[in-house]
């Protein structure tokens, strides 16, 4: 997996999501190799967007995703959404997810009820959780 990390404000904060990444990554997809994701950290994301996180995955020419995240979000809940967003990442890149359609089929009931929300909500605290069992510091900045 290769990682970018874009408006962060320190090294620190760039070596806790690297990791974060691929822990979840270790967890989610532990064969996918070929994999690309820029993290933008973008100021005021929520304001604009009205989410915390996003996902966008560009399948051809190869596996390339970008995910969004608002650093207004305290520690936790910044690297739970990071964790929620790497759910997504495995859904789109094992082909659980395309176009809001899971597993080959159009979902017509509300978002927040979608198949992949409800995965990426249980997955996120099992591998927070988890993450942060690793780790010895648990502040980022």
């Amino acid at each position: 997996m290769f990682v970018n990390v874009d408006g962060a404000k320190s090294t620190h904060t760039v070596k806790l999501i690297e990791d974060a990444m691929q822990y979840a990554k270790d967890q989610l997809m532990p064969k996918v190799e070929n994999l690309f994701i820029d993290v933008e950290v973008i100021e005021g994301f929520y304001d604009r967007e009205g989410i915390n996180g996003e996902t966008i995955y560009d399948e051809f020419p190869s596996r390339y995703c970008t995910i969004a995240l608002d650093p207004a979000m305290e520690f936790n809940e910044f690297f739970t959404t990071l964790m929620h967003e790497m759910v997504h990442v495995k859904q789109y890149v094992t082909g659980q997810l395309k176009s809001s359609k899971w597993e080959g089929k159009k979902w017509n009931g509300s978002y927040a009820d979608s198949p992949w929300e409800i995965e990426a909500y249980e997955l996120e605290s099992v591998l927070i959780y988890g993450f942060l069992n690793t780790k010895k510091e648990v502040a980022y900045g």
